[in-house]
């Protein structure tokens, strides 16, 4: 024999590393050589030759300088190398391009990267290679489909680190890893460990350490020496172990028979049943396996049916805990495998039966149960009835609502009728009026009292309409009082002298009782009328014939307290009390009488009249005051309503005192016609009538005609045609009418330049302030509401048609002024336009009518007319005085002479200027200077 050692230094350079780790070889008796970091050599034994492989498909994967750990040429003399950077595969590594396949990446199919420390390898007879690693444990692949797979603690497979690897004549795979010794059984599938226990000297074995003889012995060696031994003599131990319980734990605390409140009456080995407290839910228990052979390795794996689905194994693991089992009956059985992996097929059982805490019993569910439905019968009735109730408020409110859509409807029914009535209203008492002042004529005194009960009642019926009137200015809230003091005996006395004929026809006795002969109040004369007369009126209609109506008024002796008053202070007060003695007033109905349209039955005719809201206008008017009204009422016996309204004037606003005498229809109606007669110009001005009542339109025509030149149109559209035709100095107009109304008419007037200069006075039914205000917007001067007094009337054209020329006055004399401001005016922006343009040019002789007439796109006619109504001058005329006007000014304030001053302000002849100016303003030029 003789041996040959190869080193760096007698290779030949060939050699680059002495440190060799692994042998192996191929088919055709080569040797291939994995180095310490110098990579994979071959020696060919025949041609006695040493090849480094460094070529270019080496280098790109660094196998030249690899630490190649083994080295193993499969049947089919492909070369794999197992390094500290993972497993590769090399075909063909003579070739010009050999094939190098890393199988780092191939092998692993989860996010841990795996087999990258591979320190043996071996090809076993199906041609798969088993892969050991240092750390990631052993890995069985398919070199054709690669297949692999891994195999741990699962598999009964306890090394990480593999060391070699044996195939014996039986195939059985052996592995040495660093817990002893494995065996793979390959028709089971499973794996059987051998340690210390079972005679190894060590657990731990070197790496590529093994060697299997002809006669099959397995040599593994390790730090201590040479494990070696016939697999076939190796004796399978088929006796299981027998496992037994050696203690209970509650809560990691052992648990003691027979102790208070334990539930183990005997050791837990003896028992077979044991009942557990909800709160005992949380237990470990322990066991051990008795085995006579090797018992250090007995494996354990354990149990609890009922709350598990899978046997748990757990190795050499002798105990088991659970925590938060939910209350119901187990079985903990627990099993054992003696060192060879045989296990025991009849596990030891332990009964658990863990009690449901009381609140879960059947009782206490079935006392949660009742418990529960009476608080959802409780729940639900209480829903109900305040689902009851909303449904209830939801009805009243949608009630309500109808109730206020209905009386709004009734209202503005009631005021469409009032509006029809008020034409007709003025044609009775205007000429009612007339005849009933003409005192030239003596009439017999049974037509001159009938006159006066027409008369009388028709003021009446004036005055119904006048309530319906305020009412609709008290639902906007657009109503004030305007106070005045008088005295208010005598004011009521005149109220009841209305109803005296009335009581002495029925037999009723009137009476007005006074604690004192004069009072004095501060309040609405005209509001405080319409509370008596509506009281009292109401008072004879439930008072039968030959019954009683008594008013009583009287001051009070003490200070009362009113709750309207914005203080908490006293005040003294009068009293004044309307009683009757007629059917009463049901004692429910009391606090209603004052609602709106409210009527009970057998009320139809009494309180309420036909409308329905009489109380609540005097219980709104009172309100307005700061005062109260009190009703008491007995059936069959009669009704007592008490007002108490506070004195003095402290409680008042100022804008609602007047500390004059209010100047009302009736002062006007003092104005005699001959009076009206010498206010107007003996000169007839023209006044148009728009008005679509034939009679009324009639009426105003007649009555006219002695002082105006009067046109009449039917309806808007046609007096608005008539406005530009013949230019009235006046237009009455009333608001509703077809076509086109009062309001459309009027803006369309003060929008045209032509007549927008015509005073317009509106003459209408509707009494609503927003009315006045739309009116007035519109552009109206006056708003007169229907009937109205001839007398006021004509007062009122007489003073429009005056102030018409006063105003225009003021414009003119604007002439003089240095400065014109702008205004939304059309005639004061007409007036402003003409000033302007005559003051640019001034100083133009030529400038006459026609230049004007072009400046401001108008025809000459028409301008001429413009002028002539809105100063009383010709345009000629107009535009020489503001030429002396501009005159004076430079005579006043500057040193120019009298030539000159005469030229700027365009005159041609000095001589002529000077007679001008002499006519004007009544002094010569020269006297200025």
């Amino acid at each position: 024999n003789k041996f040959r050692n190869i080193q760096i230094k007698n290779s030949g350079n060939v050699l680059k590393s002495n440190r060799i780790m692994s042998f192996a070889e191929d088919s055709k008796g080569r040797i291939w050589i994995g180095s310490f970091l110098s990579g994979l050599y071959s020696f060919d034994l025949k041609l006695d030759i040493l090849k480094h492989y460094q070529s270019n498909a080496f280098k790109a994967l660094y196998i030249n300088s690899k630490n190649i750990r083994k080295v193993i040429a499969d049947r089919q003399d492909n070369i794999w190398i197992g390094t500290r950077t993972g497993l590769y595969k090399i075909e063909k590594p003579d070739s010009e391009a050999p094939k190098i396949t890393p199988y780092s990446s191939i092998i692993n199919n989860d996010n841990r990267v795996r087999g990258d420390l591979v320190t043996t390898i071996f090809e076993d007879h199906l041609n798969n290679l088993w892969i050991g690693t240092d750390g990631d444990g052993l890995c069985k692949l398919n070199p054709i489909n690669h297949e692999f797979k891994w195999f741990g603690t699962s598999d009964n497979f306890d090394h990480q680190s593999i060391k070699s690897i044996l195939e014996t004549k039986e195939n059985q795979i052996w592995i040495a890893g660093n817990n002893g010794i494995s065996k793979f059984e390959s028709i089971k599938n499973e794996f059987i460990n051998y340690n210390t226990q079972d005679g190894l000297i060590t657990n731990n074995f070197n790496k590529n350490s093994s060697y299997i003889s002809n006669e099959g012995i397995l040599y593994f060696g390790c730090y201590r020496g040479i494990n070696y031994f016939n697999p076939n003599a190796i004796k399978l131990n088929l006796d299981p172990p027998t496992v037994f319980l050696n203690d209970f734990k509650i809560s990691n605390q052992s648990v003691i028979p027979n102790e208070a409140n334990s539930p183990l009456k005997k050791a837990i080995n003896e028992t077979k049943k044991i009942k557990l407290e909800h709160n005992q839910n949380m237990f470990t228990i322990d066991y051990f396996g008795l085995g006579y052979t090797r018992s250090k390795n007995i494996e354990y794996a354990y149990f609890l049916e009922g709350f598990e689905s899978n046997w748990n194994y757990v190795k050499r693991t002798r105990n088991a805990t659970y925590t938060n089992i939910p209350a119901g009956s187990y079985n903990f059985k627990v099993k054992a495998a003696n060192s060879d992996g045989i296990w025991n097929d009849i596990p030891t059982v332990l009964q658990i039966e863990i009690l449901v805490p009381w609140w879960k019993s059947n009782q206490a569910l079935f006392i949660f149960f009742i418990i529960t439905l009476t608080l959802v019968i409780i729940i639900y009735k209480f829903l109900n009835v305040r689902l009851t109730e909303r449904q209830q408020i939801k009805n009243e409110r949608e009630q309500r609502i109808q109730d206020e859509a209905l009386n709004t409807k009734k209202i503005q029914f009631f005021t469409n009728i009032s509006h029809e009535f008020r034409t007709p209203l003025t044609l009775i008492l205007n000429p009612l009026e007339a005849i009933i002042g003409n005192k030239s004529i003596e009439l017999p005194t049974d037509i001159s009292e009938k006159h006066d009960i027409i008369y009388k009642n028709s003021k009446r019926l004036s005055r119904l309409i006048d309530e319906l009137m305020d009412f609709r200015k008290l639902q906007f809230n657009k109503m004030s009082i305007n106070a005045s003091k008088f005295d208010v005996v005598s004011f009521i006395k005149e109220v009841a002298s209305h109803f005296e004929e009335e009581a002495i026809q029925r037999n009723i006795i009137l009476s007005v009782e006074s604690t004192e002969e004069e009072i004095s109040l501060w309040a609405d004369p005209s509001m405080l009328e319409k509370i008596i007369f509506n009281l009292l009126s109401n008072a004879f209609k439930a008072t039968k014939d030959n019954g009683i109506v008594s008013i009583k008024i009287r001051v009070l002796l003490k200070p009362i307290n009113f709750p309207l008053l914005n203080n908490d202070e006293d005040n003294f007060g009068i009293e004044i009390c309307i009683l009757d003695s007629g059917i009463g007033i049901e004692k429910k109905d009391l606090d209603k009488i004052f609602n709106r349209f409210y009527q009970a039955n057998e009320m139809d005719k009494q309180y309420y009249g036909g409308t329905g809201i009489g109380l609540e206008v005097v219980k709104s008017f009172i309100d307005l005051h700061k005062g109260t009204i009190e009703v008491h009422s007995e059936k069959e016996k009669g009704t007592e309503f008490k007002i108490t309204l506070p004195l003095g004037s402290k409680h008042l606003n100022i804008s609602n005192i007047n500390s004059k005498s209010k100047i009302n229809e009736e002062i006007y109606e003092q104005i005699s016609i001959n009076d009206v007669e010498g206010q107007i110009s003996n000169n007839k001005k023209t006044i148009l009538v728009v008005e679509d009542n034939s009679e009324l339109r009639n009426y105003l025509k007649n009555e006219l005609k002695k002082d105006y030149k009067v046109k009449m149109a039917i309806n808007g559209k046609e007096g608005l045609q008539m406005a530009i035709k013949f230019i009235p100095d006046l237009i009455i107009s009333d608001v509703m009418m077809p076509i086109m109304d009062g309001f459309e008419m009027c803006e369309k007037i003060k929008n045209d330049l032509r007549i927008s200069h015509i005073p317009l006075l509106m003459l209408t039914a509707k009494g609503m302030l927003i009315d006045r205000v739309k009116g007035i917007d519109s552009g109206a001067d006056v708003y007169l509401n229907k009937p109205f007094n001839m007398n006021v009337l004509k007062s009122h054209l007489n003073q429009l048609i005056n102030s018409r020329q006063i105003l225009f006055n003021k414009y003119y004399n604007g002439v003089s002024e240095n400065e014109l401001k702008n205004t939304t005016s059309i005639d004061k922006q007409f007036i402003t336009n003409i000033l302007e343009y005559v003051h640019e040019n001034i100083n133009d002789p030529a400038l006459n009518v026609e230049n004007l007439a072009d400046e401001l796109l108008i025809s000459r006619s028409k301008l001429y007319r413009k002028i002539k109504a809105l100063t009383g001058l010709t345009a000629n005329e107009f535009i020489k005085k503001i030429r002396l006007e501009k005159a004076k000014q430079f005579l006043e304030n500057s040193d120019y002479s009298i030539s000159e001053v005469s030229f700027k302000v365009g005159f041609s002849s000095p001589s002529y200027f000077t007679k001008c100016y002499k006519m004007q303003f009544g002094i010569l030029p020269t006297n200025v200077k």
